[in-house]
């Protein structure tokens, strides 16, 4: 997979705009090291494409997401990261979050 990971993010650098790479190659072909990040699209019974065919995307090789608690700093970020939310969802996620980094909490800290 590192093999992988360190030849395709430098090539996702270079195309900012592009979320996938796809490569085919032969059934007869072996498989490289590099296609272990890759999933192999099934074949569709119609198709007479001789090939298999490879698919990542650019998330898949940046590793599982970190999760901590929210703490004051982080709520500055929020309204970037609710970009995407009604403007109703993102006050009340802005509104929860605060109290939530107000309210004392013995496990917060875990």
């Amino acid at each position: 997979q590192t093999q992988g990971a360190d030849f395709l993010l430098p090539a996702f650098c270079m195309y900012p705009d592009k979320d996938y790479c796809v490569i085919t190659q032969p059934h007869t072909s072996a498989q490289t090291p590099l296609l272990a990040a890759f999933s192999v699209v099934p074949p569709q019974a119609v198709s007479t494409f001789g090939h298999v065919l490879y698919l990542v995307h650019r998330c898949a090789l940046s590793g599982p997401p970190i999760v901590k608690v929210c703490q004051e700093p982080d709520l500055e970020h929020l309204p970037w990261l609710a970009r995407a939310l009604d403007d109703d969802s993102c006050e009340d996620l802005l509104t929860t979050a605060k109290e939530f980094v107000k309210a004392p909490d013995v496990n917060k800290d875990k």
